[in-house]
Formats: structure tokens, sequence, C-alpha cells
């Protein structure tokens, strides 16, 4: 007998899936509630995979979407006759009590023991003596590196992670708040600090002194935390793990176990730390920083967040914090980074968010109506608003390839597009832009099969880019938006694809895109969209002017003074 996965499920069953993670959310919210109504659980808490409900870092929300899933697929009566297959034990175990409380005769199979599962009960060991090597490192850098700058005038912090490659021969480039500076007069950037991090950065030293060297005024926090800091963010798991969290109830489930395994299992991951020690790096600034009028916080909705505003809001209270959100993303990923009622009252979030264009504002209250939303500058994507710069047709149909930064979904995108680009598309010039995160070798070098000779990978500036194409595909990024914004039609391209998986809003240049699961569709999708004679072009720019009033807000003096609370 062959039993279907929930995996499986969730792709035949798409629609559900998708209901079961949007509405998911509200019952994570309720059950956080009631973990955390009573109890003195400290920062440790508001930072932990669970309580910020990371997919990337912790297992514990993505169980519970499961759960969610399984809820629906027993309302609609579609439960296979051969019962469940779970990935593990513990999982089964919750079902199984749950089933039987019900009354339910439904049979839980959990997936053969490996050595991979086995392993994840001491990764947290593992990740705990490498998180305090790379503490050490940190703090013994910026040590030997101190050099404080003073400002002239209460500060205006801007939140940010700082990379390496932030720097280049034509100084610092800010990957968060792109062209922020050139709207700001001398006065108001001697005033204008960008608060960093560099602990993910490999290269920590050679980054720090480009930094202190860097005429922009960067507030690092490794110049004010001391030793008890970082030893109290190692200490921080033990003393979450040393509770039993519980009794937690998602819907008729009992998660408990799942609660306890996650907090488990992700003690010591990089978001969390850096989270607690932003938290901490919040009382000391107030101790011995500056005078701080404004913090713009680059919004995500993750534990380092969560541990910034937490700790403003504790140990400086009266400096208004502003969450800008600078992207434009899917209903899938509202549901773990939209802002809830819950957190507000834990104190972990911002006082008010900007997102960057009037579509965006009423998704941002989905869980929360009534905080407070407004439109603020797209900085990172002011070049949709240059006038006359898509290149003309050049008789060859020119496909722009945006890869995501998942391997299994680009591998997807990159075998099927290889597989049609040697046949049905074998005139069609394909450039394949990989994601920040992946070098050209890198993408070269997973790449399986014959490298077609119609692909060319091609770098940054994206705007450049698709401005050169008559025709983007790609999976849940910005870039679908920023593509229609400029008249160019796009293919939403994927395994599993559904409309939670894409920022385009309903009803938006509905007639420019298209979503394809298969080559067959994906064929179909072209054929469609890419004729481009005058009269489609002249349709598509049209509609690009809709796509940037609604999601996209122009970057003027005015736009960036109302989101720094500057006079305009």
């Amino acid at each position: 007998m062959v039993r279907k996965s929930l995996h499986q499920l969730s792709s035949e069953f798409e629609s559900l899936y998708a209901e079961a993670v949007v509405t998911a959310r509200v019952d994570m919210d309720l059950l956080m509630e009631s973990l955390s109504a009573g109890r003195d659980l400290g920062p440790e808490w508001i930072v932990s995979s669970v309580f910020t409900r990371n997919p990337h870092h912790g297992r514990f929300y993505l169980e519970c979407e499961r759960l969610r899933f399984i809820d629906l697929l027993i309302e609609r009566k579609e439960i296979p006759k051969e019962g469940l297959l779970v990935e593990d034990e513990k999982f089964a175990s919750v079902l199984r009590r749950s089933f039987e409380k019900r009354g339910l005769s439904i049979e839980v199979f959990a997936e053969s023991f490996s050595a991979e599962r086995s392993f994840r009960a001491w990764k947290p060991f593992f990740r705990f003596f490498k998180t305090s090597i790379r503490m050490m490192r940190h703090w013994l850098v910026c040590v030997f590196s101190a050099s404080r700058r003073i400002p002239k005038g209460p500060a205006i912090l801007l939140d940010g992670f700082l990379q390496n490659t932030d720097f280049t021969e034509n100084g610092y480039h800010n990957r968060f708040f792109p062209g922020l500076r050139d709207f700001l007069s001398p006065k108001e950037l001697n005033r204008l600090a960008v608060l960093s991090e560099a602990m993910e950065t490999p290269r920590l030293a050679r980054t720090l002194r480009a930094a202190r060297a860097s005429s922009q005024w960067f507030l690092l926090k490794g110049d004010y935390l001391n030793l008890g800091d970082y030893a109290a963010a190692l200490a921080a798991p033990f003393r979450l793990n040393g509770r039993q969290m519980g009794p937690a109830r998602f819907r008729e489930f009992d998660v408990s176990v799942l609660v306890n395994r996650d907090l488990h299992n992700t003690a010591w991951n990089l978001q969390s730390t850096l989270g607690y020690l932003n938290f901490r790096f919040a009382r000391r600034l107030s101790q011995k920083g500056p005078e701080i009028a404004l913090l713009v916080e680059w919004f995500e909705n993750q534990a380092t967040d969560a541990g910034m505003c937490l700790g403003f809001h504790t140990w400086l209270p009266d400096v208004p914090i502003v969450g800008y959100c600078g992207y434009a993303i899917s209903p899938r990923q509202i549901a773990h980074m939209a802002p809830s009622e819950v957190e507000d009252r834990a104190k972990c979030l911002p006082d008010r968010f900007a997102v960057i264009g009037p579509a965006h504002v009423e998704p941002m209250k989905t869980y929360f109506p009534g905080c407070d939303v407004v439109v603020g500058p797209a900085l990172r994507f002011a070049n949709v608003w240059e006038p006359d710069r898509v290149s003309a047709a050049s008789g060859q149909l020119r496909i722009l390839v945006a890869l995501p930064m998942s391997g299994p979904k680009r591998d997807f995108l990159m075998e099927n597009l290889s597989q049609l680009a040697q046949g049905h598309f074998k005139d069609a010039a394909f450039r394949i832009k990989p994601h920040p995160t992946l070098t050209p070798e890198a993408l070269r070098a997973s790449f399986r099969g014959t490298w077609p000779s119609n692909f060319e990978i091609v770098g940054d500036p994206f705007s450049d880019r698709i401005r050169e194409s008559d025709l983007l595909i790609s999976l849940f990024s910005s870039s679908l938006l920023e593509s229609l914004a400029v008249g160019i039609p796009v293919v939403v391209f994927g395994e599993t694809v559904s409309e939670i998986d894409h920022p385009i809003p309903k009803g938006l240049a509905s007639a420019a895109w298209r979503v394809a699961s298969s080559r067959e569709e994906l064929i179909e999708a072209v054929a469609l969209l890419a004729p481009l004679d005058p009269e489609r072009r002249a349709q598509y720019e049209r509609m690009g002017e809709d796509v940037r009033l609604q999601c996209f807000e122009k970057t003027t003096r005015e736009s960036v003074a109302k989101l720094l609370g500057l006079e305009s």
C-alpha cells in the first residue's frame, strides 16, 4: 500500500493548503498569547524561533500550518483511506492523541528513523560552541578597533546588516536604504547614522576598518556591548529551556512536545542570539550612547527586529520606532511576517510601519487591524520611475530569469528552462540572473546537465537587466512587480505555485502576467505574453503606470522627510 506524505497532499490540495497557511496564523497568535500569559519569560522568549515564527530557523510554525491543513482535510473528508504519513514520530504522536480524543479512526504513520534526525538533538550544542567563538571574535575585533563618532544633533538611526561587499571604490552603498542620502541636507546627513551589525560578515576586521574610514557615520553595536552582554546572550537559551512550556494547544492539538522540541533544537541559532544582543544593546545605548531622535528599523519581523524593538521600548521608551518594510511580499510571507496584537502587547513591534506603496497597506494590517501603517518611499525601486528606458524589441525573444534563493526551487527552474532552451525556445536568448547570495561560479557548479548555448549569466543592477528584456520568468520575488512596473510582462513559474506564493495583488495588470507550474503551461504563457508588437508594448506600459502608483511610492524629498520625521 502506497501512502501519501503530507508534502504530497499539500501539492495535491494546493488551494486547501493555501487556506491553511493564511488561517493558521490566527490560531498561532492565540497560542502565543496563552503561553505568554502570566509568565515572566524575558527577552529570550520574545526572540525565540517559536514566538517569532521564523520558518527558516525553526519547524514549529510550519508544523502548525500542517496541523491546520490536516483539520481542513478532515472537515472536507479528504483524508486518504491509507492514513497519514508524517515526517517524525513526535508529530505523529500529537496527531494520534488528538484523533483518539475526537473519536476519529485515522491511522498515522511516521517516516523511518534517519541519522539526520538523530543529529538534530545534538545540533544545538555544536551551535553553542560555534556561536561562542563567533561572539568572542566579534567582541575582540570591536574592542581593538573602537573609534566612536559623535553626531551633530539628535541622531537618526537606520537599521541594517553590514557586509564587506557594501564597500567599493566608490564608497559605502546602503543596500537597505539606497539613494536616501541624496535627499538630505549636509546638516541632516550629520545626524544620520547606520546602526549596523557585522557578526555574520566573513571578513569582519576589514569590514569594520572600512566602516570607520567611511564618510558615513556608523553606530556599531560592538562599540557598546561588553563581555557580560555576550555571556548573557549565550546563557539565554539555558534559561528558556530550563522551563517546560505548556500546556500548549493549537486548535484541537496538544503541541507542548513540539514547542519544547523546537526551543531545544533552535537554541543558539544566530537570529535569536542577535535578537537578544539587540535587546542588550539598547540598554547600553541608553547608558552611554548619543541622543537619539528616531530609529528606522528594517522590518521583517524576525528575532533581530523583536529584540531591538523590545530593547528600545524598555530602555529608550521616548524614541519613536518606524518599521520600514522596503519590499513587496506574498500572502504566504504576510502570514509569517505581518505584525499581530500579541506582539504589540509584548512591546516587540515598531510604533509605526512604513510600506512602499498603497497596495501594501491593508496586507500589513491582516492580523493587527489597529496598527499604524503609512506609505513611505520605495527606495530600492526608485528606478521604476525613470522614464523612457525600456529598450526596443530586437527581433529575438529576450527572456530574463531571476532565480530564487531556495536551492530546490532554483533547480526546478534551471532544469525546465534548460530543456526548453534547447527545444521549443532554442531561438530565444535566456539571461540568467542568480540570487545575490549565489555567485555565477556556484550556479554553474550546481547545474546538472549541459549548459545551453543560449544561456547567459548576468549580474546587477536588475533594473538595467529587465529593461533589456522582453519577458521575466521568476518566482516569489519583488522583481515580479518591478518588471510589471516598467511594462515588461511576467510569468510566475514554479513546481507548485498558488495565489499566496507571489506578491502581485489580485486584479493588478492582470493581462501582463501568468502563472505556470509545468513546461506546457510555461510555453502557453510565453506565447500569450511575448509577442511585443507596438500596440501590446503600449498596453503593458499603461498597466505599468498603475503598478507604479499602487506598489512603488516615488522617492522625493517630501517622502524621505516624512519617513525620517524631518521638515519637507
